[in-house]
Parts: structure tokens; sequence; C-alpha cells
């Protein structure tokens, strides 16, 4: 009885430390990916393609729409691209992105408008959309100290 306690912890310990080291690499190359998808891009070259898919909204909101996504990446300063997956390309957690939104919720309450926005909801500029059609860019400024701005 002994023996197979013994051999059951060994595997189960054993298991854990295997699967602790297969996370701990997998959040390794995600970083090294961004690392690396970082160093090919250009700030000045992502802030004009991510203005440019909404050019009827403000450049304010538009640019405080982009760090509310950029904030979900787990490396400071990646440029994002409008076409960039969220998941595959940028290892974002869709836990994540929908407790932004619960928070966002907490500080402004509700959407200005539905959320349902147009376009990839797995992409950037989708999610940048619907970040913008609910008014929550600015998060967490609250919304009466954030100076958004009226023309989305």
């Amino acid at each position: 009885m002994t023996s197979t306690i013994t051999v059951t912890l060994a595997a189960v310990v054993g298991g854990l430390a295997l699967m602790g080291a297969w996370i701990f690499g997998s959040a390794w190359l995600l970083r090294r990916r961004l690392v690396r998808l970082r160093a090919t891009r250009r700030a000045a070259d992502a802030d004009a393609l991510c203005r440019a898919a909404f050019p009827d909204t403000d450049a304010a909101n538009v640019r405080a729409a982009y760090r509310w996504v950029q904030e979900l990446v787990a490396v400071d300063d990646v440029p994002l691209h409008p076409g960039d997956h969220l998941q595959s390309t940028l290892g974002i957690d869709l836990g994540h992105i929908e407790d932004k939104f619960e928070a966002s919720y907490e500080c402004y309450g509700p959407e200005a408008v539905d959320t349902a926005a147009p376009g990839d909801p797995s992409t950037v500029q989708g999610l940048m959309a619907s970040v913008l059609a609910a008014g929550y860019e600015f998060y967490p400024t609250p919304r009466n100290a954030a100076g958004a701005s009226a023309n989305r």
C-alpha cells in the first residue's frame, strides 16, 4: 500500500513539474516572440496604421483605445498593427480582455452604445472598435477627467 502511494505521489509531482516547465517555456517563447516583433516594428508606423483604421474618430480617442489594447500585451511597447491577431500574434488571453471590460464597466458604467462593433473581434482593430464603441478607451481615468472627445 505504501509503495503504491509513493509511486502515485511521485507521478503526480513529476507531472506537475513537467507541466510547470511547459508553462514557463511557453511564456518565455511568447515573450521572446514579442520582443522580436517589437524590434521589427516602428511605433510611428503602428500609430499611423491604427489612426488610419479609424479615420472618423478623434485621434486622441484612437490613441487611448490603442493604449487600452496595448496594456494587455505581455511585453511593453510592442507596436500593434490593426490586423494583428490578439491570441496567435500577441498572446493576449481572452479572459484578460473580459476582465478589463468588466473593470471599465465598473469605472464608467454601461457602454455608450452596443459593443457589437463591425470587424473581426479577434484582431487589434476589432478590439479597438469595441473599446471605442463602448466609450471605454480612457479607462482607468474617470470619464469626467479623461477629456473624452464627443467626436467618435
